[in-house]
């Protein structure tokens, strides 16, 4: 906080600077206790200045988090997105997403409940957090479903990350803590601003249609917009299976 002292001049109160530089003004001469009084006010509405900003953003935090997983939701996508992709310089930057979810996860919750299946969740998206760079950013989409934001990385930069993704995933064993050990694997599809869209509605629906291709293909494999054909893990294939 500012608090201005100045003298007082005949026929006049300095009060122009208020507002703009100054949080308070005492004109001279002044009273000790004034001042103190002055001063302890200033602190104290710093202070609520404070907390109120700290409390603004835990619920800003709040509001793009999802429960479950502990990391973003479909809020928070749909923000990074429209930032990222109204900016100037869009065009010239790749943006790589990749959808993914659980596969036969209906049976998981069946055998173990729904409670230790949203704990399932949670740790799929811990195990993929380690794979990923500090700009990338994990979305829950909906039920076992998630996006992964691989910002300015290009279509076989992705790839890379997303072969490692899913094989963190194949080679995690789930609920340890539970002594229940739980495997599980996931079907990936992946897109490429500019290549594959235009927009972002295109790009979700490109990501999304590649992951609906993995599921329809066999599950547990990556397929790839803009591939032209599918081949085994031996040919070096945008898509994958073992």
């Amino acid at each position: 906080p500012f608090l201005l002292l100045n003298f007082s001049r005949a026929n006049s109160t300095p009060t122009r600077p208020l507002g703009r530089l100054v949080d308070d003004l005492i004109v001279r001469p002044m009273d000790e206790n004034e001042l103190r009084a002055r001063v302890g006010n200033l602190l104290r509405l710093h202070r609520i200045s404070v907390e109120l900003k700290k409390e603004h953003d835990r619920v800003l935090k709040l509001s793009v988090t999802d429960d479950v997983s502990g990391f973003n939701n479909t809020r928070y996508l749909h923000r990074y997105l429209d930032r990222f992709l109204s900016q100037p310089e869009a065009e010239e930057q790749e943006l790589s997403l990749v959808f993914f979810d659980l596969d036969n996860f209906k049976r998981v919750v069946d055998t173990h409940g729904h409670l230790l299946g949203s704990k399932i969740l949670k740790e799929v998206a811990q195990a993929i957090s380690k794979e990923l760079d500090e700009d990338d950013r994990i979305v829950r989409y909906g039920g076992d479903e998630f996006v992964v934001i691989l910002p300015r990385q290009s279509k076989s930069q992705a790839l890379a990350k997303v072969q490692r993704m899913r094989r963190a995933i194949l080679k995690t064993p789930f609920l340890q803590k539970e002594n229940i050990d739980a495997h599980v694997t996931a079907s990936f599809g992946l897109a490429t601003f500019p290549h594959d869209a235009q927009d972002k509605r295109e790009l979700v629906a490109a990501a999304d249609d590649c992951l609906f291709q993995s599921k329809s293909d066999g599950k547990n494999r990556i397929s790839v917009a803009g591939s032209p054909r599918k081949t085994t893990p031996e040919e070096g294939a945008w898509v994958l299976t073992e």
